[in-house]
């Protein structure tokens, strides 16, 4: 590998790439053990060690690889790449921040010199999360990863094979399953689909989808399904919420109503044990919870017009729902490509959104997406008075 430590005198690199600036797409598993078994792999193959800033050198390669690396007697570990989320993280602790999307429109030899500024007056400890060198799994450039950089004291890290296998334990005893559900629909086709098992270059997610069926009352017909997720490298809280899995597409609407819901808590000291003690009891609570709210968010959702027109309701998306422009034209188009009709309802507008997510490539963007247009989310903005049925 050829290798340049940034310094003023460094010369510009003639790619500018690399993991700290693009994001992969997730890994897929179809069973949940092969997931166990890469996230727990991943888990022994990293480290955590305390360092201050300014004890670390940062290098660049001809690929726009970003990676700090051997200063001194600091850095035993090789030769470890930043990530997309490390190279956030680390660049938070500088005086002054620079913003992520000034430093990934740089040539690769400027990023290096200001990470490496950054660093030399950065004397606060820090938590890497570190794989070392040679230990990726499916890396061929040999690099290790700088995986996560979070506070010393307050920080309790959950380790993403641990929230895997407590999920595992928990669809073991019940109706939940990731191996998927199948139905006909109206027509007489066979449709399957199955629960998500991922894992990203940040943490995890898991879809467990129950082969019990409810209807809405008005034709449509869905599956309780849960979805966990977990970051260990800090970007994100441990979580889960339910949500219904419409037959008609297989999209996710989330209620998005109450902690009944959905639960979350964040990567605090004693999260660690709070994780072991309350886990499994939210997951089996979401098992028994009554979908009436579900069927009943639905059937209001169905029957709720914004406006009188398809540019009403992209209006209302953007200027009201706060939705980028680009995504709600896209969710309109999927929405009527789907259903052979316009998009008139909010219903209309939750579908097409969540068929954006469902084509997204990273589990925590699609979650958060979903999130966003959750069935209680929409009904709430929807003008009192304004809306027709």
């Amino acid at each position: 590998m050829t290798t340049t430590y940034a310094t003023p005198e460094s010369s510009q690199a003639p790619v500018r790439g690399g993991r700290w600036n693009v994001r992969p797409k997730d890994e897929n598993f179809t069973t949940v053990d092969a997931m166990i078994e890469r996230l727990e792999h991943r888990r022994h193959a990293s480290q955590e060690l305390i360092y201050a800033g300014k004890d670390l050198r940062v290098a660049y390669d001809r690929d726009g690889e970003l990676f700090l690396t051997k200063d001194g007697n600091h850095w035993d570990y090789g030769d470890v790449a930043l990530t997309h989320r490390a190279a956030g993280q680390l660049a938070g602790h500088f005086e002054p921040r620079p913003p992520m999307a000034y430093l990934r429109a740089l040539p690769i030899s400027m990023v290096g010199l200001l990470y490496q500024l950054g660093l030399d007056t950065d004397r606060t400890d820090h938590k890497f999360l570190v794989v070392p060198e040679g230990r990726v799994p499916g890396d061929p450039s040999g690099y290790g990863e700088l995986r996560a950089v979070t506070g010393v004291g307050s920080y309790g890290r959950i380790w993403d094979f641990e929230v895997a296998e407590k999920v595992a334990q928990f669809a073991r005893q019940g109706e939940f399953t990731v191996e998927g559900v199948e139905w006909t629909d109206k027509y007489g086709h066979q449709h399957s689909r199955t629960g998500r098992l991922a894992a990203s270059d940040t943490g995890m997610a898991m879809t467990l989808i129950s082969g019990k069926k409810f209807e809405d009352g008005m034709g449509g017909s869905f599956a309780r399904g849960i979805t966990v997720w977990n970051a260990e490298d800090g970007s994100k809280s441990i979580g889960g919420a339910m949500f219904c899995l419409d037959f008609a597409c297989t999209n996710r609407a989330f209620l998005g109503e109450s902690k009944l819901e959905q639960f979350r808590f964040r990567h605090t000291t004693n999260a660690p044990e709070k994780f072991r003690r309350e886990y499994l009891p939210q997951l089996e609570a979401f098992a028994t919870y009554d979908m009436a709210g579900f069927t009943e968010a639905v059937r209001k959702a169905k029957t709720t017009r914004v406006g009188e027109s398809v540019a009403d309701l992209e209006k209302w998306l953007v200027e009201v729902g706060q939705f980028q422009q680009h995504r709600v034209r896209e969710a309109l188009v999927l929405a009527r490509a789907e259903t052979g009709q316009e998009p008139q309802t909010v219903w209309d507008a939750l579908y097409g959104l969540t068929a954006v997510a469902r084509d997204l490539p990273n589990a925590d963007s699609r979650l958060e997406l979903e999130q966003d247009a959750s069935l209680t989310r929409l009904l709430s903005l929807v003008p009192v008075g304004r809306a027709r049925a």
